[in-house]
C-alpha cells in the first residue's frame, strides 16, 4: 500500500462546492439536529447548525492541520464562511486580491496577483473614493461608480493612494 491509499477527502456542498484533504483524523458523524455539508466515501463528516445569534460550523477533520500541510481547499472552505458574515470593503470576481488600507485623510488600494499570467480586473472599491494613482507610475485611474480597473503583472502587486 503507498501513502496515496491512507489519503481522503472531504466533499463539501456547502457554503460551496469544494473539495479538503482530511488531516490527523477523519470522524464520520450522525446528524440529528444539524445539516449535513459534506461527506467522504459516503458518510457525513461535517455538518452546520444555525442558531439565533449565528452559526455552528463542525469539521470531523482537522482543519488547521490540513491548512498548514498547503491545502487550498481547507483555505477556500474557511473564506466561504467567512464571506457569509464579513463582505470585504474592496473586492473583485476574478484571480487579483484586493486589499484596502485605510487612513483618515487618504488609503491605500493594494492588488496582488498570485498568477503566472498579467490580470486586469475591476476592482470594487468604497463609494466615498473618487481618485485613484498608481504609486509606482504615478497615472491617475478612473474610479467610475466605484470601480476601478486594476492592472497588475504576473506575481507582482499594484498600490493605488485612494482619495
Amino acid at each position: 500500500m503507498s501513502e496515496d491509499d491512507y489519503l481522503a477527502d472531504l466533499e463539501f456542498v456547502h457554503p460551496r462546492a469544494l473539495r479538503v484533504r482530511a488531516h490527523t483524523n477523519l470522524t464520520p458523524i450522525e446528524v440529528a439536529s444539524a445539516t449535513p455539508i459534506a461527506k467522504c466515501n459516503a458518510h457525513t463528516v461535517a455538518s452546520v447548525t444555525v442558531f439565533e445569534n449565528g452559526k455552528v460550523f463542525f469539521v470531523g477533520t482537522s482543519l488547521g492541520g490540513s491548512i498548514a500541510s498547503g491545502d487550498v481547499g481547507g483555505v477556500e472552505l474557511l473564506r466561504s464562511i467567512a464571506l457569509e458574515v464579513v463582505a470585504p470593503s474592496v473586492s473583485c470576481a476574478g484571480r487579483l486580491l484586493p486589499r484596502l488600507i485605510e487612513g483618515v485623510q487618504r488609503s491605500a488600494l493594494t492588488v496582488f496577483n498570485d498568477e503566472m499570467t498579467r490580470e486586469s480586473e475591476t476592482v470594487k472599491v468604497p463609494v466615498r473614493f473618487t481618485r485613484a494613482r498608481n504609486i509606482y507610475t504615478g497615472a491617475e485611474v478612473a474610479i467610475v461608480k466605484g470601480s476601478l480597473t486594476a492592472t497588475v503583472s504576473f506575481k507582482d502587486v499594484s498600490v493605488y493612494d485612494l482619495s
